[in-house]
C-alpha cells in the first residue's frame, strides 16, 4: 500500500521547483532580500524601532 505525498495539489507552493536545490536558492535569495532592505533601512537614517516593527509585520513574526 502506498500513500500519496501531502501538498502535491496546485496550491502547494514548494511543487513549483525542480528539486531541493532550487527550493535551498529560493530561500536563500529571500533571506538576502531582506538583508538587503534592513541594511537600506539603517543606511537611509530610519530609526531602528520603525524599520524592525514594520519587517516584523511583513515577515508575520
Amino acid at each position: 500500500m502506498t500513500f500519496p505525498k501531502l501538498g502535491t495539489d496546485a496550491d502547494n507552493p514548494y511543487c513549483s521547483f525542480k528539486d531541493d536545490r532550487e527550493r535551498k536558492w529560493a530561500l536563500i535569495s529571500r533571506d538576502v532580500r531582506w538583508v538587503l532592505v534592513s541594511v537600506v533601512f539603517t543606511l537611509g537614517g530610519i530609526p531602528a524601532v520603525k524599520w524592525q516593527a514594520l519587517l516584523r509585520l511583513i515577515g508575520g513574526n
